[in-house]
């Protein structure tokens, strides 16, 4: 199914924005699409509550790599010999350079945003970039303060 195709009349597409694991999001001017695979859901921006960005860190990757290059280290340097015996240099190298890598990428900073949702249990959670997060963050909160056009309302005065 086509986002286009559950848009209504005068519905358009602001921004497009790329997300970790195969996500995208479409934030029109009335709502966000949230495509994860086949799934679509779509968010109004009268319903968003709250909104949270928090930086994340992959801290199994930076303890799992610091285990793995100490292997390493541990085996090159010969302090345990039976060690240094059984594991052969190349392999010993090759622990230590894929655990410092895998320090380096637990690291890299990711950024989430968390979207509290009227009706919702549990909020929405969309991780990516830093700067696509903050455009999204910046965009719903710009389309929530407007409150939605109602051309049906009706005047009452009181005397």
């Amino acid at each position: 199914m086509n986002v286009a195709d559950l848009m209504v009349k005068d519905e358009f597409i602001v921004k497009t924005i790329e997300l970790k694991g195969d996500s995208l999001v479409y934030a029109t001017n009335k709502r966000l699409f949230i495509k994860r695979g086949a799934y679509i859901q779509d968010i109004s921006y009268q319903h968003i509550s709250s909104m949270s960005i928090k930086t994340t860190f992959v801290i199994p990757a930076i303890i799992g790599g610091a285990i793995i290059a100490l292997m390493g280290i541990i085996s090159l340097s010969g302090i345990i010999e039976v060690i240094s015996e059984i594991v052969p240099e190349v392999l010993s190298w090759v622990l230590t350079i894929v655990g410092l890598i895998l320090v380096v990428f637990g690291f890299i900073k990711t950024k989430v945003l968390n979207l509290t949702v009227v009706g919702m249990n549990v909020p929405v959670s969309l991780t990516g970039a830093g700067v696509k997060l903050e455009d999204l963050f910046i965009i719903a909160r710009e389309n929530h303060t407007t409150p939605p056009a109602n051309e049906d309302t009706i005047e009452v005065n009181v005397l």
